[in-house]
């Protein structure tokens, strides 16, 4: 069977950074092993659920904001952030700790927005030339946000795709977003646990920097790259004039990375029992495998048979 009719069949129509930053068992045993219903079943925690809420929240109040003067009206966003909580509360948690959290989330999560939205539009005022023409909009757009893109590199059967947090035509910009959630402090003499604020890090991640590169790619490396990590207390942007492991160079490096880690997946596929060649989860320590009992079963069944 040659690979096209093996990706057909295993309905793989597509990889995306995310799919390719997760261990390679955990991914063989996601898109190979399980199916579209069973990958609806897998649990997660309340920081995901958060930082989603986050991100829909950012799109929705850019939508608000005026893409030439930049100004907005603080309460329309204020309600925009507030409604944050109430898809918090709506979360249904995976643990009694998962319980615990989403009380953090909630408190920290409208703050995290709003730091975010004021780096957002601070970086953009500063990536605007003197060549810069008003636009008639009002504000900005929904098609600026979550937009589709495809990276289609040689050797690969199936694209890359992602969905870009934010892109910018004037100037030509992408915007990834990425929201750092309280974390569980320890727990109290009167039995309460408090959350502490994680810190953001020096340089982004390296799942992030691969993440920016495969949209980079996408748009055929003509629009800016720029990272947003926020907390409950501030907002960093990473770009490469500031981050040396932004710089471009170093990102046609990451694009190597990513399509090394999409050619063995294709590899993976040819091979007839490719148990046999993949590690044996560590299911009690990686939260990687943190999937629901029900999955997790299905998985040692198939590793420690």
């Amino acid at each position: 069977m040659e690979l096209k009719d093996k990706l057909e069949q295993y309905d793989i129509k597509h990889f995306s950074a995310s799919q390719l930053n997760i261990p390679l068992n955990l991914w063989w045993f996601k898109y190979v092993k399980l199916t579209s219903e069973e990958r609806k079943k897998i649990e997660f925690g309340v920081p995901a659920t958060s930082g989603t809420a986050i991100h829909d929240a950012l799109d929705l109040s850019l939508q608000n904001v005026n893409p030439n003067s930049f100004e907005y009206d603080q309460e329309t966003i204020d309600l925009i952030f507030d409604e944050i909580g109430n898809v918090i509360d709506n979360h249904i948690p995976v643990n009694e700790n998962d319980k615990i959290k989403m009380i953090g989330c909630k408190e920290h999560a409208p703050f995290t927005a709003q730091n975010m939205l004021d780096a957002t539009i601070n970086v953009l005022k500063e990536r605007r030339g003197d060549d810069y023409k008003e636009t008639k909009h009002k504000t900005f757009l929904e098609g600026n946000f979550e937009q589709q893109i495809l990276w289609q590199p040689k050797g690969l059967v199936v694209p890359i795709i992602g969905y870009a947090d934010m892109l910018v035509n004037n100037p030509k910009t992408i915007i990834e977003y990425k929201t750092l959630q309280p974390r569980l402090g320890a727990v109290k003499k009167d039995g309460n646990r408090g959350f502490s604020v994680a810190s953001i890090p020096v340089s982004p991640r390296i799942t992030y920097l691969e993440q920016i590169t495969v949209y980079w790619e996408a748009m055929n490396r003509e629009y800016y790259p720029i990272i947003i990590v926020g907390n409950k207390n501030k907002a960093k942007v990473f770009h490469p004039e500031n981050c040396e492991d932004m710089s471009f160079e170093n990102m046609e490096r990451y694009s190597k990375a990513m399509i090394k880690k999409a050619k063995t997946r294709q590899s993976l596929l040819m091979i007839d029992d490719p148990i046999s060649v993949l590690d044996i989860p560590d299911f009690e320590g990686d939260f990687y495998w943190n999937l629901g009992k029900e999955l997790e079963d299905k998985a040692k069944k198939l590793w420690l048979k």
